[in-house]
């Protein structure tokens, strides 16, 4: 049946476009009196409308990757006064999308009266007709105004002068006559030019301005702000290049004194704002720079403090924009970033301190790789949901499952005080039903879930012995009742004792584990109901064994360490196997042969297979684990098992345009709770969109939803609360089990026929989730039904 490959083309788990997000504007693009924020970068342009007045995004796609356009400035502007404002994007020429209505756009065209290399643009009423004109910078150099018609049309340009083809352009008012003057910086920020507004539609060359400037390419931009309060409007310079800020005093009659450095931002400086973060009526220098959001605070007389981050790391953001914008009507103004760093747009509250308070993702456009992809049911409707961290960002999210196959913008679940996770665990730690985040970082942080996608750092443990390598396992190790916490570390094995309130003691080193050491999952090998240790010592798989008080004995050596280790019962004798896998590909197991005892390693055959990391999973819903194999070039297959651990050569499983990436972290669970098991990767598509979250519905098996032998099968209550009655019409001989079997296709409990035609079932030990209960003989399945535990 799988040889058919009925797995769906991925469905998009994260909305990643690889906006690569460099412009940023704001304005009310559907006429409902809230603004619109519009973000566009090298591979898109998307508009996030603001459903509600309040600040409630929702991402709109203007122009997605097909139209190939660098968005280096975007302006929100009502071009053919229609009531209804569209945007204009400056890029290699300057194009527009026009508003249709309902924050639908059109499809970009060249902007009337511009040709090729028309690229520089800015927009002001300099007529006083009521509609927006237009200054442009024409090939090689020709500065000249296009007077708007008022139907979309504009005059033919109309000469002001010559500036250097790259310059920016920016209105702002030179002499406090109430007319927007204009000036022109140069690209390379040595000269600017400044243009008097005559008052009838013309403008004049007044001044020519000579900058400290660095000669960077797009190496300094213009800033018009009433820097020291007299009333006049100001000029800030930003140098790209070493983060110093400029400012040029106004006399208040379009001359100005010499040049003053007033601020020094640490990073090379891509964007600055001048906005009173702090409340106290000064303005503030806000620079967006290669590595984070830095601000200089206003100490009046056009005097500023040092500068000092407000943000943690972006990371090498080389382009990017910053706006600030009342997005709620409240009268506080929210600041909004994107960068080309993370292709993300980050929104933050100010709360008048002179610090940000993140908010939220607009979206997630994340194209950078993730460290760790969860999942599980953190809202307790029976349906898995994604949760995954973002590598420097020191963010965990959960993406919430609508249980009709699509997933909501990203919940952020932790955030902590490092960019980058060690682990994540998702375990119920104050036995309350629902499933609580713990994150090993460079301290050990527990999220209390509080429910609807909303957790609270509840306690933090810091110790000198996290690091990034650390790896983590969180387990009643004692018995008490209460979590405790396992994690690696410079090759030892460290234990953390829960006290009992869901705060930790470290004890001492598991011996002789000192150096080399990896963990495998635990599990419970001497079957004396405690989790033991399965891990690398020295590429030796051991494990060690848990006396059932956090005390654990030396070290048995089972075999060689692979690189992966999972545990599955993979002949369908009862107990729990031992699964090692590695790149290669290659694919080992042990059958677990008595209480503490393992078989010799027997080898999976998987002759021809590409590159790949080889899983463990019951793909083909018969009760056994076979072996998947996703490859790197967009393909996959499988080894399907014979319930005894005999593999049958690897098939055709699935195939895709582009490429599973991070294939050794793909996820196996029922994502649309069918009962089968789907597939949960990273893949990079066609059109180079890196690193999306995607999941793949399993089409063809047929599994215990349908019942196969027994027609008459019949469980109540379903969902369950505590327990259930299964009731058969043929009762469960001797010869015969019932199995109860998890989304992972793992059996975790046996209950042997007795003759009886009811049997009781309790939820001890099963969180929240589906499950298959499952009647089997020696011969395999007879039948199964689906069971949900809440």
């Amino acid at each position: 049946m799988l040889s058919s490959g009925q797995f769906s083309d991925p469905r998009s788990i994260t909305t990643e476009l690889v906006l690569d997000a460099g412009a940023i504007a704001s304005g009310d693009t559907d006429g409902d009196g809230d603004p619109e924020i519009v973000v566009g970068g090298s591979a898109g342009l998307v508009l996030f409308e603001n459903t509600d007045g309040q600040g409630t995004f929702q991402p709109v796609v203007v122009l997605d990757r097909s139209v190939y356009i660098w968005c280096e400035a975007l302006h929100i502007v009502d071009v053919d006064h229609d009531g209804l404002a569209d945007i204009v994007i400056e890029a290699e020429d300057i194009v527009w999308c026009r508003n249709l209505g309902g924050n639908v756009f059109s499809l970009p065209a060249p902007f009337p009266g511009t040709g090729v290399n028309h690229h520089k643009i800015a927009f002001d009423d300099y007529d006083g007709d009521g509609d927006q004109d237009a200054i442009m910078i024409m090939p090689p150099g020709n500065l000249v105004r296009l007077d708007n018609l008022g139907t979309g049309q504009f005059s033919a340009a109309t000469p002001l002068g010559t500036v250097d083809y790259n310059s920016s352009l920016m209105f702002f008012d030179l002499d406090g006559d109430g007319e927007q003057d204009l000036i022109a910086t140069e690209y390379t920020g040595v000269v600017t030019k400044i243009f008097r507004n005559n008052g009838n539609g013309t403008f004049s060359l007044t001044t020519t301005l000579p900058l400290i400037g660095c000669g960077a390419v797009m190496g300094n931009h213009v800033v018009a702000a009433d820097v020291d309060g007299d009333g006049n409007e100001d000029l800030l310079l930003r140098q790209l290049c070493d983060g110093q800020i400029e400012w040029r005093r106004s006399l208040g009659n379009g001359s100005f004194e010499p040049p003053l450095l007033v601020a020094t931002f640490s990073d090379m400086t891509i964007d600055v704002l001048f906005h009173d973060i702090n409340g106290d009526g000064l303005y503030d220098l806000v620079a967006l720079t290669e590595l984070d959001i830095q601000a200089s605070l206003g100490q009046g007389a056009g005097t500023f403090g040092p500068a000092s981050p407000l943000s943690r790391s972006i990371l090498n953001t080389y382009h990017g924009a910053l706006n600030v914008e009342d997005i709620d009507a409240d009268g506080q103004f929210e600041f909004f970033a994107a960068d080309i760093g993370y292709s993300r747009v980050r929104q933050y509250q100010m709360p008048g301190d002179g610090s940000l308070v993140f908010q939220q993702f607009l979206a997630d456009y994340t194209p950078r790789p993730f460290e760790f992809v969860r999942i599980a049911d953190l809202n307790g409707d029976s349906y898995p949901d994604v949760v995954r961290t973002h590598d420097y960002e020191g963010m965990v999210v959960a993406y919430a499952n609508d249980q009709a196959g699509q997933f909501s913008l990203p919940h952020i679940l932790a955030r902590t005080d490092t960019t980058l996770q060690a682990d994540i665990e998702l375990i119920d730690m104050d036995q309350d039903q629902d499933l609580d985040l713990v994150v090993l970082a460079d301290s050990l942080h527990l999220y209390t879930n509080l429910g609807n996608f909303q957790f609270v750092r509840t306690y933090s443990f810091f110790s000198t012995q996290f690091d990034y390598n650390s790896r983590m396992k969180c387990n009643d190790l004692d018995g008490d009742g209460d979590v405790d916490i396992l994690f690696s570390n410079s090759g030892a094995i460290r234990r953390l004792s829960n006290n009992g309130n869901n705060t930790f003691t470290l004890l001492p080193n598991i011996s002789p584990l000192q150096f080399g050491a990896k963990f495998g999952p635990l599990m419970d090998v001497d079957s004396d109901g405690d989790m033991d240790i399965l891990a690398d010592d020295d590429d030796d798989l051991v494990w060690i064994r848990n006396d059932g008080g956090l005390n654990f004995a030396p070290r048995v050596t089972i075999g060689f360490f692979y690189d992966r280790v999972d545990t599955a019962d993979i002949d369908m004798d009862g107990d729990l196997d031992i699964f090692c896998s590695g790149l290669s590909p290659g694919a080992y197991w042990w059958e677990h042969t008595g209480t503490t005892t393992f078989a010799a390693a027997q080898q999976i055959d998987l002759t021809g297979v590409q590159s790949c990391w080889p899983r463990i999973a019951d793909v083909d819903s018969d009760g056994d684990p076979d072996v998947v194999l996703l490859d790197y070039y967009g393909g996959g297959s499988v080894a399907l098992n014979d319930g005894t651990g005999n593999f049958g050569p690897a098939q055709f499983l699935l195939s895709m345009e582009g490429i599973i990436d991070y294939a050794e972290e793909a996820c196996f669970a029922d994502m649309d709770v069918d009962g089968d098991i789907d597939i949960v990767h990273s893949w990079e598509d066609d059109q180079g969109n890196p690193l999306m979250l995607a999941w793949r519905e399993n089409f063809d098996i047929i599994t215990g939803i349908e019942e196969v032998a027994i027609t008459n099968m019949a469980l109540t209550p379903n969902p369950i609360t505590d327990n259930a009655q299964l009731v058969l019409a043929t009762p469960l001989s001797p010869t015969q089990r019932l199995e109860i079997v998890d989304v992972h296709g793992r059996v975790l409990r046996r209950i042997p026929g007795d003759g009886s035609g009811q049997i009781s079932v309790d939820r001890a030990g099963l969180r929240s989730g589906v499950y298959l209960l499952n009647i089997c003989d020696a011969s395999g399945s007879l039948g199964s039904i689906r069971m949900v535990v809440q």
